[in-house]
């Protein structure tokens, strides 16, 4: 293949200036990308055979950036190479043209998916119906959304016939992705079980309470603001993976209904099941609450759980215990970091009911008002 003289016709390519002429060029340029596409993703499985990205001590996506590919294209194209082999439908499609490559990851991606949920081998039948599915999807103009929505249908359907985990607590579909955007921010997406978006969102709420500003105003801040402040909080209370490991500290509450133990739920995730209750009480510490007709005198933290345990028909709590500096602020006082770069004192409720920040004592010369 001349590649030169390929190129070449590019560049002295003439653009119609008629609808009918710009629209047929556009299908036929597409055409060509797709079928070049997938003739990178085979070079990528090719190198991956022979193992020249192992013998320089690189990866096959990094060789492929190295001779051109932008990131996310060199990590497509590898995924695709090494998922294609036994989609010989697939495969068709896409080295005819027909298919980009985009399309082909998320059917490559979807029934990786779908095996990975099912307990029991998938068989060839079952995966050559499950292609028959993706590929008709995307055959028929579906984007690949939409293709990846139709495998995660398909694969709950298939886990639950086999006795599989329902989705909301099923960890190998757990995926957490970040990356520097062009204004140098950090944007990322997640997709995450019930046990660690209930662990994240009892975190995040707990740092992310409204505080008053140091003139003594109300919090400023919006809700996404404060969550990110909260995130924020926790990244230095985790210390970055550096030191010793301490024990878990977010807390978790597990409802269990009396008569219905089968219904256990989360307070921020809603219902579970029995097992992941079962897995949650594994590393906490306990604290059970049993509601009956009697009534009788309580402290004010036993009163505070029970009075919650009653209006959501709790019988059992089951927690990861943590400091909780915030639990009752007027017997406690907090400390904020001011917008002049230094602490301030929030006084508790019995020292001053409106809580008005006092700066603290260890301050240089500069102060709020300068």
């Amino acid at each position: 293949m001349d590649v030169g003289k390929v190129v070449a016709e590019l560049v002295d390519l003439a653009v119609p200036g008629d609808a009918p002429g710009v629209l047929a060029l556009v299908r036929n340029l597409i055409t060509l990308r797709n079928a070049t596409e997938h003739q990178v993703s085979v070079c990528a499985a090719v190198i991956d055979e022979l193992g020249l990205a192992r013998k320089a001590g690189s990866t096959t996506s990094k060789l492929l950036q190295a001779n051109g590919s932008a990131p996310a294209s060199a990590q497509r194209w590898v995924r695709i190479g090494a998922g294609l082999a036994g989609l010989d439908r697939t495969a068709g499609w896409a080295r005819d043209g027909y298919l980009s490559s985009e399309h082909v990851d998320a059917v490559v991606k979807g029934l990786a998916g779908i095996e990975g949920r099912s307990v029991e081998p998938v068989t060839d039948a079952q995966r050559y119906g499950f292609e028959s599915q993706l590929l008709n999807a995307a055959v028929s103009g579906a984007p690949p959304s939409e293709i990846s929505a139709t495998a995660r249908a398909v694969g709950n359907e298939h886990a639950a016939e086999t006795g599989g985990k329902p989705p909301a607590e099923d960890s190998s579909l757990n995926s957490l992705d970040y990356a520097v955007s062009s204004d140098g921010r950090c944007v990322g997406r997640l997709d995450l079980d019930v046990k660690i978006g209930e662990k994240l969102f009892s975190a995040l709420d707990f740092w992310s309470k409204p505080r008053p500003e140091p003139d003594g105003s109300p919090d400023a801040r919006t809700p996404t603001q404060a969550r990110a402040d909260a995130l924020h909080q926790l990244l230095d209370c985790g210390g970055g993976g550096q030191g010793l490991v301490s024990a878990p500290r977010t807390e978790v509450t597990v409802t269990v209904p009396a008569d219905h133990p089968d219904l256990a739920s989360l307070r921020w995730m809603g219902p579970i099941t029995e097992a992941t209750a079962a897995e949650l009480a594994c590393d906490s510490t306990f604290t059970s609450i049993t509601l009956d007709a009697r009534e009788r005198r309580v402290g004010p933290r036993a009163m505070q759980r029970g009075t919650r345990a009653r209006s959501d028909h709790v019988t059992s709590e089951e927690r990861a215990m943590r400091p909780n500096p915030r639990a009752n602020n007027k017997t406690q006082g907090d400390v904020i970091m001011g917008s002049d770069g230094h602490p301030w004192l929030i006084p508790p409720v019995e020292m001053d009911p409106q809580q008005r920040p006092l700066p603290a004592y260890n301050r240089r010369t500069m102060t709020l008002a300068a």
